[in-house]
């Protein structure tokens, strides 16, 4: 181990995950638990760009990990070093309360979810819509390029295609990247944000984009993030770009699925079409689980 790592002691691995990385609980001498992310040399600038942008959020008051430490293990692997919180699955916690109770908590994590959007960002070179544009054209083509059975096919595209520049002029910040429920914990009665594996810099509106884990769970929650978000004071046009996010996490969904396996394969097909039931197969503007309780 490198000199910054040789105090700790390894209590256990972590097998949760679909990032690929090896992860360990870490404790220090006087007790304190730390998560460890071990990643192959290759992912390193990624690594050492995400661990520039965890760096900004530190400072923040907000329920989220701290970033501690990165570096290079090894010939082979580099490391990041997080503080580690344990507690139970957000989703058993938001069942167990009442639906007026599940609106509160997603207000709350609403207004970090907004903290997280506010950091500074440091230098941005490269324009949203570009990205977008170009993730856009790589999931339509390979989609056509695999003949993937994706439900609605020819309206999905289209609609990704003819609304994309309603971000175009959407600054990039600093988003989690896959801020949905199944990366929260409740310790202490508190929901807490874990799993920074895809914090990057993109549209701010892109973290809104995985609602759907949220609404199995519960609607209300979802629908607090977003009234919390906003300070119940939702723009005028959030309604159709979160639609073109739900479009473009439709394009993505079931080709990352199948390489996964047929139980991934199973869920993205869920998912997809539990989408286009709230959508009205792309009919409707705003989704029929926004509603409070």
């Amino acid at each position: 181990m490198v000199p910054n790592l040789s105090k700790y002691e390894v209590v256990e691995k972590l097998n949760k995950g679909w990032s690929g990385d090896d992860k360990y609980i870490l404790k220090d001498p006087s007790g304190e638990k730390y998560l460890l992310r071990l990643s192959p040399m290759t992912r390193f600038e990624q690594r050492k760009g995400q661990y520039d942008l965890l760096i900004r959020l530190n400072p923040l008051d907000i329920p989220l990990p701290k970033v501690i430490d990165f570096g290079q293990l090894d010939d082979t692997q580099c490391y990041l070093l997080l503080t580690y919180l344990e507690g139970e699955e957000a989703s058993d916690f938001v069942q167990s309360l009442s639906p007026h109770e599940q609106y509160d908590e997603g207000i709350k994590l609403g207004q970090v979810l907004s903290k997280i959007h506010q950091a500074d960002t440091g230098p941005v070179t490269t324009p949203w819509i570009d990205i977008f544009k170009r993730k856009i054209t790589r999931k339509i083509e390979r989609i056509e390029k695999e003949n993937i059975d994706l439900p609605s096919k020819e309206k999905i595209i289209a609609y990704a295609l003819t609304h994309m520049d309603l971000v175009a002029h959407h600054p990039s910040r600093i988003i989690h990247g896959d801020f949905h429920i199944n990366n929260m914990i409740a310790h202490e009665g508190k929901i807490y944000v874990v799993d920074l594996d895809r914090i990057e810099l993109a549209d701010a509106h892109d973290d809104f984009k995985p609602f759907a884990f949220n609404v199995w769970v519960s609607p209300y929650f979802q629908t607090g993030i977003i009234d919390g978000y906003f300070m119940n004071e939702i723009p005028d046009n959030f309604f159709e770009i979160l639609k073109l996010y739900a479009v473009d996490s439709l394009l993505a969904m079931i080709p990352w699925a199948i390489t996964f396996g047929e139980a991934e394969v199973k869920n993205a097909y869920r998912l997809t079409n539990d989408v286009l039931k709230w959508y009205n197969n792309l009919e409707l503007t705003i989704p029929t689980w926004y509603k409070k309780p």
